[in-house]
């Protein structure tokens, strides 16, 4: 990765990453939402269509989404620092990358680990 393109064929690779997860996200929610209510038509009879939020469920949420903000913003520290002690872009990015990953990774853990002990 070191000729003078690196840095388009990181983002290039990153954009289509991006792309392809924001897709798979969708039709796995779908057919996962499809799949749950169909087998829970079979098991219990009848579907639950009844989605409220409370007060609970949006300090998880909270939770998670402070996490998520952690690990992004110490990325973004960390890209900064790096490039002025003189790290390669490339490297910087992705340990942007890799911060952004792992913040949401362990933001959604803490919001499963928060409904757990919850219950």
């Amino acid at each position: 990765m070191d000729s003078p393109n690196a840095i388009q064929t990181w983002a290039e690779t990153i954009l289509w990453i991006v792309i392809v997860s924001i897709v798979a996200g969708i039709l796995f929610a779908i057919v996962g939402t499809i799949i749950f209510s169909i087998l829970e038509k079979i098991i219990f009879g009848e579907s639950d269509t009844n989605f409220i939020a409370d007060e609970r469920d949006k300090i998880i949420a909270s939770t998670g989404h402070k996490i998520t903000v952690f690990f992004s913003g110490a990325g973004f520290i960390t890209l900064v620092v790096g490039l002025n002690y003189g790290y390669e872009i490339i490297d910087c990015l992705v340990i942007l990358m890799f911060c952004f990953s792992l913040g949401g990774l362990l933001g959604e853990i803490a919001k499963l680990a928060r409904y757990r002990t919850s219950m």
